[in-house]
């Protein structure tokens, strides 16, 4: 029986994760109820002009705001450290070590969830 959950899932084809464009194509987006939103490419990078991680609806006559379009994300291992978060440049070109060292995406209720392996941890 497929519950509610199981249906939240978004799984990646193994064969498709070092693909940049699979990450671009693909998006998150969770709201508060209020009118205002979180969302990106699953890149961790924004790349449309309405992506934001606090987009807050503000009373009139500002409406939604994007007030934080982005984190820069990096995690440290062994002394080595690992920028996470993407940038799409305007010219097309992408810059993301999340590719080489991603495993994983889920959706955990209102949570999206990137599963990282670096130097094999995970």
């Amino acid at each position: 029986m497929t519950t509610m959950a199981d249906a939240m899932v978004l799984t990646v084809p193994p064969e498709r994760l070092r693909d940049p464009n699979a990450f671009l194509a693909r998006e998150w987006l969770v709201t508060n109820g209020l009118g205002g939103y979180a969302s990106q490419s699953l890149l961790c990078a924004p790349t449309r002009r309405y992506h934001g991680l606090f987009v807050p609806d503000l009373p009139a006559p500002w409406g939604r705001t994007v007030m934080m379009p982005r984190f820069d994300d990096e995690v440290l291992v062994d002394g080595d450290a690992v920028f996470l978060s993407g940038v799409e440049f305007s010219d097309g070109r992408l810059e993301s070590h999340l590719l080489s060292v991603f495993d994983g995406f889920s959706r955990e209720q209102q949570t999206p969830v990137w599963r990282i392996r670096v130097k094999g941890r995970r």
